[in-house]
């Protein structure tokens, strides 16, 4: 969860992850798009993204401030909601 670092675009489906996730998903083996299961041959199947990341650093230019923001306000919430 989170916004996304170090973006990696599947070629297949054109679905975005974190390089780190896709990455860690794909060495367990599971050769498939967690987001819609399409089928993904291997890594190859990857590309890095670095258009997308210049869009998400140019909207969150502080991005560990912003979830920790996110973070608080969420348990603000639930604290709340009790």
């Amino acid at each position: 969860a989170g916004i996304i670092r170090k973006t990696r675009t599947v070629m297949e489906c054109l679905h975005r992850f974190c390089r780190d996730c896709i990455d860690k998903s794909m060495r367990l083996g599971n050769n498939e798009c967690p987001a819609c299961r399409t089928h993904c041959a291997s890594r190859r199947s990857l590309r890095d993204d670095p258009n997308y990341d210049a869009l998400i650093a140019t909207l969150y230019p502080d991005i560990d401030k912003y979830e920790e923001e996110e973070l608080a306000f969420g348990e603000e919430e639930r604290t709340r909601n009790k």
